[in-house]
């Protein structure tokens, strides 16, 4: 993660994920590898918007992802109680 980029408070991290399914599901589609990117912007004090890409290098262990190179974007929002 890198911190201080834009605000004090903004977090940018990069990552990579590899899942390893059940037997069953391994000997079809192998291991899911994938990598993200993503953008914490802090809005307020208790409130903070979260851009992300995912991108897959391998077909997903789920039905969501079904291809090769597959690209996922996201936006969270948080609420810290």
């Amino acid at each position: 993660m890198f911190n201080d980029l834009l605000n004090n408070q903004d977090v940018l991290g990069v990552g990579y994920a590899e899942v390893e399914p059940i037997e069953r599901i391994r000997k079809q589609h192998g291991n899911e590898k994938s990598i993200e990117i993503y953008y914490d912007v802090k809005v307020t004090n208790r409130r903070s918007i979260e851009p992300d890409i995912q991108h897959y290098l391998t077909k997903s262990a789920t039905r969501s992802v079904n291809t090769v190179g597959d690209t996922i974007f996201g936006l969270r929002f948080r609420y810290m109680l």
